[in-house]
């Protein structure tokens, strides 16, 4: 179970920083969610050494649990999820291809 204070902390911050869009699995019909939205997050390597920049976005989990393959869309432009970064149970942030 959820625990509340983060479930209202998540709401906020969501509310604040989060764009609408949709989310599609495979030929699913696409489904409303709120999102948050972090452009050029460093990726590292083994050494801890800068390999690259990505786009992750952050999905409340109670709402939507993203998967490898899921198509994005965010004000007409569709992306698809290339790899799940984290799942907390709250909030499970991905990142995005292109």
């Amino acid at each position: 179970m959820l625990d509340p204070a983060f479930t209202d902390m998540d709401d906020s911050l969501f509310e604040v920083f989060g764009v609408d869009g949709t989310v599609q699995r495979g030929l699913d019909v696409a489904v409303p969610v709120r999102l948050i939205i972090d452009e050029g997050v460093a990726r590292l390597g083994d050494h801890g050494q800068k390999i690259g920049q990505v786009t992750v976005a952050s999905f409340k989990v109670p709402q939507w649990r993203p998967k490898v393959g899921d198509l994005v869309t965010i004000d007409g432009v569709a992306r698809k999820v290339d790899d799940v970064d984290s799942d907390d149970g709250y909030v499970a942030r991905v990142v995005l291809l292109g």
